[in-house]
């Protein structure tokens, strides 16, 4: 039996595997680095891909031939190689399939949950465990918890930003913060279109001029808020959007896409089917 499991090339660089532990082992690493592209987040993909270079490192170390040893003879039969591969590609599955499912019960108990719509194939409902409401989306969303800064008084208010890229389908941005304890509330109108005009100057400062079409105050489940809609002058971008000032928070929901993919239907499903609700965490 060889003592390494992998052999330089004769030409050029890299090591392709002789025995069926090396097989094994490049099966495992390609399925592991492949699954990583659906990792929950960036960071969750780096850790990952981290991981599985030390590894790569420290076994090609102790099993890859020397410089000088090209010519290994293969001295197993090319169905223990295959089998090798087999079994190592099978661990990789099954190893990210159980890490993927342990990610997604975490976010299902902290975060939210989707429940599918018989009627719908793309959008579900995501229920929010964290802030109690139930929404019509396309994809699952990323969530941040951060401090929001009013910019009339500098107090920090606890927010929950709840983003979702639905490639073609749009952007989607829903913000879930506390009414502040220092701010009069007695002109709704006013206050919150000073949010619509701050968010424009933010779409400004990174996109350059935007245009506003409309900014209307109008009510939503009840409580004031301000429609309003900008797209961009130089920049490929339309926007849609809705400030709620409600009992005990306030809400931003933002859809954007290029302008001609916008779809006032896809707005108008995000935010018809919003609604405030004590949503419990799933038991399993």
């Amino acid at each position: 039996m060889n003592k390494y499991w992998f052999k330089r090339f004769k030409k050029g660089f890299g090591f392709i595997p002789i025995t069926w532990q090396g097989w094994l082992v490049f099966a495992f690493f390609i399925g592991i680095i492949t699954s990583s592209n659906y990792a929950a987040d960036f960071t969750q993909q780096i850790i990952i891909l981290g991981i599985v270079v030390i590894i790569a490192e420290v076994i090609f170390r102790y099993k890859r031939a020397p410089k000088d040893q090209t010519e290994i003879v293969q001295s197993e039969g090319k169905w223990k190689q295959t089998m090798g591969a087999i079994i190592g590609g099978i661990l990789a599955i099954a190893i990210t399939t159980f890490i993927g499912i342990s990610l997604i019960d975490n976010q299902h108990s902290t975060i939210g949950y989707p429940v599918r719509l018989e009627n719908e194939a793309v959008w579900f409902e995501f229920h929010a465990i964290k802030d109690d409401f139930v929404v019509l989306v396309p994809v699952y969303p990323t969530v941040q918890s951060h401090e929001t800064t009013h910019p009339d008084t500098n107090e920090k208010v606890a927010a929950t930003t709840y983003l979702l890229d639905g490639k073609d389908l749009g952007n989607y941005v829903l913000v879930v913060s506390g009414r502040s304890s220092n701010i009069d509330y007695s002109d709704p109108e006013q206050f919150l279109q000073n949010l619509a005009n701050g968010f424009k100057t933010t779409l400004e400062t990174q996109y350059g001029k935007a245009n506003e079409i409309n900014s209307t105050f109008t009510s939503f489940k009840k409580y004031p808020a301000v429609d309003f809609s900008f797209e961009g002058e130089s920049s490929d971008y339309k926007v849609r959007g809705f400030y709620v000032l409600a009992d005990a928070r306030i809400y931003a929901f933002i859809y954007s896409n290029t302008k001609d993919k916008f779809s006032p239907i896809y707005f108008s499903k995000f935010t018809d089917s919003f609604r405030e609700e004590e949503v419990e965490p799933l038991v399993r």
